[in-house]
């Protein structure tokens, strides 16, 4: 319960869930923690995006382009951060 706390709070995955997998996984490639890492973090705001939507009404309309509009330049500029 405290780690839901603190993962709501300030971001578990990367206080929490991020350090426990380094250390307990050390023979791990860090690109691959770190993708596993992000593969949770995608699972569990999906699972949150579908109970809020679930209980509140959200404008589609609005959310729907600016959520294109986020993906498309997190593609675009990620290899733009790569070395």
């Amino acid at each position: 319960m405290i780690a839901g706390f603190v993962d709501a709070a300030v971001g578990g995955g990367g206080l929490i869930q991020l350090p426990a997998a380094l250390i307990l996984m050390p023979g791990v490639p860090i690109p691959t923690v770190l993708g596993t890492n992000k593969f949770a973090s995608l699972f569990g705001t999906s699972f949150a995006l579908q109970r809020y939507a679930r209980h509140l009404k959200i404008d589609w309309s609005t959310v729907a382009p600016a959520a294109g509009i986020a993906f498309l330049f997190a593609f675009v500029g990620s290899p733009l951060t790569s070395p």
